[in-house]
């Protein structure tokens, strides 16, 4: 066996990492899917509940599985046997496993799944409108992965960035499908919290192109494409936000 089928594959986010909904990893090639993923027709692996990313090693497997296997196979109408090789299986599975909510009063817990103004919350752009970001929230600060209610919020034009004097445009500050960390600023209408990205460690954390490459952050307002160097405008949050959202939560 070779050491590159003993190491981990390179997946588009390291284990530990924390994930949402529709992020890709990777093809079933490189890794065998597990709870939290979903595998798309394409061979894509996908990411189906927010939380942390687990890459771990098959325990009990074939060892043909490390090398590819042969199959007979029979053609119809010519009826001659034809030889074809299957891929081999990854020795590595990856799962999600959501952040658990807040157990530290378990008579409350009902009350800690309501969101409280203050709270950072991380969500997933879904739509922008002339006014507004539609975000659906799946994580929140001191309680974890959003899974069994569905709570949406919106990114005014006002909220967006503190003291700007330059006219603001939605879609150069998100895109649909971006994830971003914001504060809950007020509890808004019946239908939504409203959302808040003013501060510099609030905004996009994570963001693709049209055709699903990770974008890297380069400033405050723009994110660059690696493969072609394209530049798009993002109102970008501190890399650190989310790993301290986190530790927040644990503690």
């Amino acid at each position: 066996m070779s050491s590159s089928q003993q190491t981990p594959p390179q997946l588009r986010y390291a284990d530990q990492s924390l994930v949402v909904p529709g992020d890709l990893l990777g093809t079933i090639r490189q890794v065998r899917p597990g709870h939290g993923t979903y595998v798309k027709s394409n061979g894509h692996v996908h990411v189906s509940l927010a939380g942390k990313l687990q890459i771990t090693r098959v325990i009990h497997h074939d060892e043909n599985d490390e090398d590819d296997q042969k199959m007979m196979e029979t053609d119809d109408e010519s009826n001659n046997v034809k030889t074809k090789t299957l891929p081999k299986q990854p020795l590595y599975t990856c799962s999600v496993q959501a952040i658990p909510q807040s157990t530290t009063n378990p008579l409350s817990a009902a009350s800690d799944m309501v969101l409280k103004v203050g709270q950072i919350v991380v969500g997933v752009v879904t739509r922008i409108t002339p006014q507004m970001a539609v975000v659906d929230i799946v994580l929140a600060q001191h309680v974890g992965s959003l899974t069994k209610v569905r709570y949406e919020g919106a990114i005014r034009m006002e909220d967006i960035r503190a003291n700007a004097t330059e006219q603001i445009v939605l879609g150069e500050c998100f895109q649909p499908n971006d994830v971003v960390a914001c504060r809950i600023v007020t509890l808004g209408d019946a239908r939504r919290y409203f959302l808040s990205t003013a501060e510099t460690g609030l905004g996009v954390l994570r963001a693709k192109t049209v055709d699903g490459t990770p974008l890297i952050p380069v400033s405050w307002k723009e994110m660059e494409c690696p493969v072609t160097g394209n530049r798009e405008p993002r109102k970008v949050a501190k890399p650190i936000t989310l790993k301290e959202g986190l530790q927040q939560q644990q503690t």
